[in-house]
């Protein structure tokens, strides 16, 4: 009996080790733009082994995660082609749900990056520059930013929402933003946009709330950082309202209880003495002189 049951354990564990991880991501190694459509086409990871440059927009309509390893997409500005209006170099559209982890993104005719129709796009450690019109555009998508850089683009973070656009954009802050940009936040101005969110969550370490009709941007001291546009009347924005930190009143230091020089103790008492005879010397002079009259 015992060795049947070993028998059967042996074979069980045997078969474990044999079995392919089902449950490993499948993570595909890109090093090419042809390579980067393929493997967007399809849920999974995908690793960029080299920096690439893209020759047309890329299109996100399922669940991928990139990751860069510092690694850049560019676009190669000789051999682009746009599809219509779209010279973005990653849209995440209907269905779309894209993390992009410690990429840097750059060059860009139109946006970096954009959240469309629904899409929703995750941005961790990605560093986004030199983008003619924004380094990422929030219209009629989600955007969930972690820790991102932005610097020399016409705008940050576009709020927006478009024609034919029902969908409403909503930025969530789960981090922080940071780098040299002139207009971190830009609120669309002429656009269809009726109503957008903005949210912090718990553990962030910036927040991102409203202020007289403006988008702002608060650091972990409560301190503004970044501050939008005037956002249009007409448009409904949901999220927190801003409120100035507290100040508190220092409390006062306790006086300090100051100890007695022991040489100073001792000269006081010897003037002490002093006076109460010259004291006394007085008095009896004063007797004397009263019995002489």
């Amino acid at each position: 009996m015992k060795k049947k049951l070993l028998l059967i354990v042996t074979m069980f564990v045997m078969s474990i080790v044999a079995m392919p991880n089902v449950f490993a991501d499948d993570i595909q190694e890109v090093s090419s733009y042809n390579d980067l459509v393929a493997a967007l086409a399809k849920d999974g990871t995908i690793k960029l082994t080299a920096d690439i440059e893209v020759t047309g927009p890329l299109e996100v309509h399922n669940k991928v995660t990139i990751i860069g390893d510092g690694k850049k997409i560019s676009i190669k500005e000789s051999e682009f082609n746009p599809v219509g209006n779209n010279s973005t170099i990653i849209t995440v559209g209907a269905g779309g749900d894209l993390i992009v982890e410690n990429v840097n993104i750059s060059g860009s005719n139109k946006y970096g990056l954009q959240a469309y129709k629904g899409g929703k796009l995750t941005v961790n450690n990605v560093s986004i520059t030199n983008c003619k019109y924004g380094a990422i555009l929030v219209n009629g998508g989600e955007l969930i930013v972690q820790n991102l850089n932005l610097s020399d683009n016409s705008y940050g973070i576009e709020i927006g929402q478009g024609t034919g656009v029902t969908e409403e954009p909503k930025v969530i802050l789960d981090g922080t933003i940071s780098g040299n940009q002139k207009d971190y936040i830009y609120v669309a101005e002429n656009d269809e946009l009726k109503n957008f969110t903005v949210e912090t969550t718990e553990n962030s370490e910036d927040k991102i709330e409203i202020k007289d009709g403006k988008i702002v941007i608060i650091d972990s001291e409560g301190n503004i950082k970044v501050t939008s546009n005037n956002i249009k009347e007409n448009v409904v924005v949901t999220g927190k309202e801003y409120q100035a930190p507290q100040k508190t009143v220092a409390e006062e230091k306790p006086s300090e209880k100051r100890e007695s020089n022991p040489d100073t103790a001792d000269i006081n008492l010897l003037s002490l003495l002093a006076l109460i005879l010259a004291s006394g010397l007085g008095l009896t002079y004063s007797a004397k002189k009263v019995r002489q009259n």
